[in-house]
């Protein structure tokens, strides 16, 4: 946690310094604007979901998960001459959640429902207004009790004469899982209170929920490198980690085809190293009784492919659609395609419904509880690697005053998640912008 904070900060010091000491220049046609705050944005959300197949029960079990989250960014804007526009945004967000299925990582439904996760992140762009260019770097971090995240990213853009814009960007995330194990269930008593003739068999799963490892992965967990791997302490007890890489570059370009119409066309390439699993996710089988935790392949390849219009209809209705095809090395494939209609109600107010269909072909390493055979090489039961379809709908309510006021825009979400897989979820946004 310590190196990362160390790192993010490491890279605002070199991040400021890069151009602060254009701010001190002063020349006799312009004056230098040095960074001064433009703009805060703070975002407050609640999330709430309900499902009936819980990834440590191996496919059954309750999924109800509650969560209420808080994020704020500071941006900050500054000139070296009026070519030159340079802005810095700092951000920190924090999330408390409520999990069932996490109680199940111990037999007994014990463990604990409850954990936390912070989000700082920082970003900076220079923009070359005679140019047509930009260019941008930023670091966001992620931490949990069992899952550590950073994010490292690049990107240009550049317009041409024609109102286009090529950009290209690049990210590395760097994780550290930690290997919380999931201890031996039998599938005689899953979703059962009472856990008396229930059998341990150390042949079928690890069995260090707590106490220390000096190896981080068995057999059974499905990784196939052997990269270093530290041990770290949480609460009383230690545990190994392991690593985690993705690496994806995405392009995109956009045109501005007339005053009424914008398409764009983007891609991307993914590629993820490491451990891919989780060691409290459980998988029964239908030739033995006991569980083992998911075993998945340590690489992955990703391909989305998306198109994006959006059509203004007179002063007072805009039409954003959307479209992205993807496919992956584990054999999903999806397509996604969405709608959104902003409505301008008045000079003050905007009524924004918006849809989204979603559907996917199975992994070919998902089979559902107690269906996978204990001679696969690789095998899970988490759901979201099944085959399924889904629905998003909801609608956005936004005001935005005249200038002077406390509030540049005041925006209220709401959003209804369907799966065909029976779980369903709610979500509720609130976006202040001052």
């Amino acid at each position: 946690m310590k190196k990362y904070l160390f790192i993010i900060s490491f890279l605002f010091c070199i991040v400021y310094s890069s151009f602060a000491q254009y701010f001190k220049k002063d020349t006799t046609t312009y004056t230098t604007k040095s960074l001064k705050l433009d703009e805060v944005n703070l975002v407050t959300g609640y999330y709430s979901q309900t499902g009936d197949h819980a990834t440590t029960l191996g496919g059954r079990g309750d999924e109800k998960v509650t969560e209420i989250s808080s994020a704020i960014d500071l941006k900050f804007v500054g000139y070296t001459d009026p070519n030159y526009i340079h802005s810095l945004t700092a951000g920190f967000g924090f999330a408390h959640h409520s999990a069932a299925s996490a109680a199940w990582v111990s037999k007994t439904g014990a463990s604990s429902k409850l954990g936390n996760r912070i989000y700082p992140s920082l970003d900076w762009s220079m923009q070359n207004v005679k140019a047509k260019t930009e260019y941008s770097a930023g670091a966001q971090y992620s931490g949990e009790f069992n899952y550590k995240s950073l994010t490292l990213n690049g990107g240009f853009s550049i317009k041409n004469n024609n109102n286009g814009e090529f950009s290209a960007k690049v990210n590395a995330s760097i994780d550290r899982v930690k290997l919380i194990y999931a201890q031996n269930m039998g599938k005689n008593i899953v979703g059962n209170t009472s856990f008396t003739g229930s059998t341990v068999s150390s042949n079928d799963d690890v069995l260090a929920f707590s106490g220390t490892r000096p190896s981080a992965v068995s057999a059974a967990s499905g990784t196939t490198t052997t990269t270093s791997r530290t041990v770290v302490s949480g609460a009383s007890y230690s545990y190994s980690t392991t690593p985690r890489t993705t690496l994806t570059t995405a392009f995109g370009y956009s045109q501005v085809i007339n005053p009424r119409l914008q398409v764009a066309v983007l891609a991307d390439l993914t590629g993820q190293f490491g451990y891919l699993g989780l060691p409290f996710h459980r998988v029964f089988f239908s030739d033995a009784d006991s569980s083992r935790i998911e075993r998945l392949p340590s690489q992955r390849l990703k391909l989305p492919i998306g198109v994006r219009a959006n059509y203004f209809l007179g002063d007072n209705f805009i039409f954003r659609t959307y479209y992205r095809f993807y496919m992956d090395s584990w054999g999903i494939k999806s397509h996604t395609a969405s709608i959104e209609v902003p409505v301008k109600l008045s000079s003050f107010f905007s009524i924004s419904p918006f849809y989204r269909y979603y559907t996917q072909t199975a992994a070919d390493y998902f089979a559902p509880f107690a269906q996978h055979k204990t001679t696969e090489a690789f095998y899970t039961s988490n759901y979201s690697y099944s085959a399924f379809s889904s629905n998003f709908f909801g609608v956005g309510i936004k005001w935005s005053p005249l200038e002077g006021g406390i509030f540049k825009s005041v925006e209220l979400r709401y959003g209804h998640y369907a799966q065909t897989t029976n779980l369903v979820s709610d979500v509720i946004t609130l976006h202040l912008k001052f």
